[in-house]
């Protein structure tokens, strides 16, 4: 039952706004060929033929509440595939992407690693001693600072996050399966923009974030 209520909000809230209203470029067609009066049969209209309100481009602020509500939904169904997978049972969302940062950018110190993730050094600082503990990750004293220390993942943190990561693969795989290269690419490329936008705003890490995003 918890399933079904999920699936009926998750769908309701994806539905764009405006959903079930007449169309009104439909509408318009149907009244001009009920009444005959359409320019081209009269001969006598203008030239200058009105475009329907559905062929005006949407304005800027309609285009982002409706980003507004695909990102809340978005939101939503991570936390619910989050919740129906076991994708996570042996790394966390935010070991995984502390591992994969590390692996994308190579060891760095505590705070570095904290701007990049936008997190508070104390805060990343807790997230590095439990993959340490758990022999994921290394630590040892940055040359440039002793009072700081690099950390580094271990082949055995790699290997674990590299397991989450082929799960999540496949996972997108399933539910991309049937959208073209062409459109899976896009998206990519739109999620990665829009992560750069976030990070520029409120990462000071954000320089970083966008070279690893390039694959720098």
């Amino acid at each position: 039952m918890e399933a079904a209520r999920e699936s009926r909000v998750t769908a309701a809230a994806s539905a764009p706004a405006g959903t079930g209203a007449p169309d009104r470029s439909s509408a318009a067609g149907g009244a001009g060929t009920g009444t005959g009066m359409g320019t081209s049969g009269t001969g006598t209209g203008t030239g200058t033929a009105h475009r329907s309100e559905a062929a005006d481009p949407p304005h800027r602020d309609e285009a982002l509440d409706h980003v507004e509500r695909q990102t809340a939904v978005l939101v939503r169904h991570i936390e619910l595939l989050y919740r129906r997978t076991d994708v996570h049972d042996t790394l966390d969302r935010a070991e995984y992407l502390l591992l994969r940062t590390l692996d994308d950018s190579g060891p760095m110190n505590i705070n570095a690693l904290a701007a990049v993730l936008g997190l508070d050094p104390s805060t990343a600082g807790r997230q590095v001693s439990v993959l340490q503990k758990a022999g994921f990750v290394a630590r040892s004293p940055d040359p440039a600072d002793r009072r700081c220390s690099v950390v580094t993942p271990t082949a055995e943190g790699l290997a674990r996050m590299r397991e989450v990561q082929t799960k999540r693969t496949e996972n997108h795989e399933y539910l991309l399966r049937d959208w073209t290269d062409e459109d899976v690419q896009t998206l990519g490329a739109i999620l990665a923009k829009y992560n750069t936008s976030v990070a520029e705003k409120y990462l000071t890490g954000s320089a970083l974030i966008e070279e690893t995003a390039a694959g720098k």
